[in-house]
This record gives structure tokens, sequence and C-alpha cells, in this order.
């Protein structure tokens, strides 16, 4: 979606992982090739963070379970 630019493109950032060396025995680990979402994952845990700090747990059981009603009854067709 951030290459549609319907999304910013902080979201399709990827991450690698650069070459170090293990602390037991001073072996390189390889460089991780595929890389990782960490900027999207860190937005969006501070989202959740905030909704579970400020909206009271009654309401987010209630918005869970009308979430699954609506999926569950979308992919019943």
């Amino acid at each position: 979606m951030s290459k549609d630019r319907i999304v910013s493109q902080l979201f399709g950032r990827l991450s690698f992982a650069k070459k170090k060396k293990s602390p037991c025995c001073g072996k390189e680990e390889k460089e991780d090739k595929i890389g990782n979402l960490t900027a999207n994952v860190q937005v969006c845990g501070v989202v959740i963070i905030m909704l579970a700090i400020f909206v009271p747990f009654q309401y987010l059981d209630d918005l869970v379970s009308a979430g699954a009603l609506l999926l569950f009854s979308l992919t019943d067709w």
C-alpha cells in the first residue's frame, strides 16, 4: 500500500540486520536479506498502547466482538 501511496512511505520502509559477531564463539552471523517492517510495528504498537490506556476494556471487548461478527458475516457468503 505504501508503494501505491495509499499510506505513508514510512510503513513500507524495510530495515535490515547488520552482520555481527555472536558473543559466545566470535562467529559472524549472516546478514538479513529479507528485511523487517520495524517502523510499521512501532507505529501500530503505539496506537494499540494508547487505545489500551485511554479506552475502557468493556468498550474494547464490544468492539472486538462486533468486528469478529462483521468478519464472519462477510466471509460466510
